[in-house]
């Protein structure tokens, strides 16, 4: 059900659908959760969250012309009040290359691979706390605790969970805005992720509301010029292609 839904989610995504993404997938919550849980998600005002991310995806498309980065990646972290950060990337291959060393010499195939994207490492964080860049030691302990976007090479942390970190010292992100609503809707009404068509409702119109406001708001970015991906549950989606 999952991966059926968020297919036909990223073709909605690639042909800039917004509002359609929004609409189907209340309708999908609606249905399995319930009509109350629907429009209680439904209800939560973004228009806050979409100004603060229109101006951190802004910051982050400038300063990746200014370094000359192939792409701009967004990730959130449901697990920390929908907190999210930009990735201003050094290398990018766009969705259908074919025989791409950079992926398969990490082993991982096209499909596996196809849109993805490669993360800078030849910036070093400021030192204030109120910049928008963060360290590599700090990033991987609070933030990267669920999938791998590679960055170079990458190797296992240590503890009970093999999860992947980065190997490089140093890369250049930008924070977005967090939304904690969503984070609590996702703990109070999809407690048990994946295991029940409600749950995975909910996730999925969660997430559509995310990349909704994520697409509208690349819109009224000036001069884009950039490839923009934002996280999914299956991978990144390619939201804004430049020519390639």
């Amino acid at each position: 059900m999952f991966d059926a839904h968020i297919s036909e989610m990223r073709e909605l995504i690639q042909s800039g659908h917004w509002e359609e993404v929004d609409d189907r997938y209340f309708d999908l919550t609606s249905k399995l959760a319930g009509s109350d849980i629907a429009e209680k998600i439904r209800a939560i005002d973004l228009s806050e969250y979409r100004r603060l991310l229109a101006t951190s995806m802004q910051t982050a498309v400038d300063k990746a012309r200014s370094i000359g980065a192939k792409a701009v990646y967004f990730e959130y972290d449901r697990d920390n009040d929908w907190s999210s950060h930009f990735f201003l990337c050094s290398e990018y291959r766009p969705e259908g290359t074919e025989d791409d060393d950079s992926a398969d010499s990490h082993g991982y195939s096209d499909n596996e691979w196809s849109g993805h994207v490669f993360l800078s490492s030849e910036s070093y964080p400021e030192e204030a706390e109120d910049e928008d860049w963060v360290d590599r030691d700090y990033y991987r302990d609070n933030h990267w605790n669920r999938h791998l976007i590679f960055c170079g090479e990458a190797y296992p942390a240590e503890g009970e969970n093999e999860n992947w970190v980065y190997s490089h010292d140093d890369r250049e992100i930008v924070r977005g805005p967090s939304l904690p609503e969503f984070a609590e809707a996702c703990r109070t009404d999809a407690r048990d992720l994946y295991k029940t068509p409600a749950t995975v409702a909910v996730l999925l119109y969660l997430y559509a509301r995310t990349v909704s406001a994520f697409g509208q708001e690349s819109k009224r970015i000036e001069n884009l010029d950039l490839p923009l991906c934002i996280e999914s549950e299956a991978g990144p989606m390619r939201v804004f292609a430049s020519s390639e």
